[in-house]
């Protein structure tokens, strides 16, 4: 036997025709090899999971809106999936900060739409009144254009609402 290796012993009795013990069966194995790689399966396990860890944290932080890179390390088990989520967080993040500023934009051109629909509204009015030319055909289409431009200021303060809480 070496030192630092462990062995595993069975023994058996041997009987004879009268169930009467006349030796034993000694089997010695070295299992110095098997518990190394039970170890290293174990530790394999150990980094495996702690890998997932990371992935499920960084996963949760994205479903909370938060954009968290997922920490790698060289031997990583899973380095290469790491690597595609990690750019995926960023391209995401960069989504999120292009739409932001596109619905903010979206909200300033519809202000600026339903501030100069109103004035429209208010010319033609002014100029219907003046002219004396204010007939039911002329009114009604004031009234859609009123209702137009109220519903452009509601588009436009929910795009507000929305970009404020963005």
């Amino acid at each position: 036997s070496q030192e630092g290796e462990d062995y595993k012993v069975d023994i058996a009795y041997l009987y004879d025709s009268s169930r009467k013990k006349i030796g034993y069966l000694e089997v010695v194995a070295n299992v110095s090899e098997l518990q190394r790689l039970i170890k290293a399966v174990n530790e394999k396990q150990n980094k495996l999971q702690d890998s997932i860890k990371d992935l499920d944290h960084s996963f949760k932080m994205l479903s909370e809106g938060r954009f968290v890179s997922v920490p790698i390390s060289s031997d990583d088990p899973l380095l290469g999936l790491k690597e595609n989520a990690n750019e995926s967080i960023d391209s995401l993040k960069e989504l999120v900060v292009s739409l932001k500023e596109t619905a903010k934009s979206i909200a300033s051109s519809v202000s600026d739409i339903s501030t100069s629909s109103s004035d429209i509204a208010k010319a033609t009015q002014q100029v219907a009144s003046t002219v004396g030319l204010v007939n039911g055909q002329n009114q009604a289409e004031i009234t859609s254009l009123e209702k137009t431009i109220k519903a452009l200021d509601a588009v436009s303060s929910s795009i507000s609402q929305v970009t404020a809480g963005a």
